[in-house]
């Protein structure tokens, strides 16, 4: 799905999926918990153009800075309780996220 359409969709990963599929939707909220110390090191089944909205409901995730995916400032981004971040693929990079934008509370 590209940009445009918003679809909630939670995200229930097992312990270490580090590469979550996000073909069903925009907006992914990670289950609380269930997260267990993983890191993302890609997101599957994304299609150039589309944004994903990531809202952590956990203290456990990180989303990793590497070659799938180029965050501010070139780091890690440990997300907390209530963190979000919005990635777009293919805006600079064919098959790379990039990050737009980030809350941190």
């Amino acid at each position: 799905m590209s940009a445009g359409k918003v679809v909630q969709h939670k995200v229930v990963l097992s312990i270490g999926d580090t590469t979550p599929s996000v073909s069903a939707g925009n907006l992914f909220i990670t289950s609380g918990g269930r997260m267990g110390g993983t890191t993302i090191t890609d997101f599957d089944n994304g299609m150039d153009g589309q944004v994903i909205h990531l809202v952590s409901d956990d203290n456990t995730l990180t989303i990793a800075n590497n070659a799938n995916i180029q965050l501010a400032g070139s780091a890690n981004f440990a997300m907390s309780d209530g963190d979000t971040l919005t990635l777009c693929l293919g805006l600079h990079v064919v098959n790379k996220w990039t990050e737009l934008s980030r809350m941190t509370v």
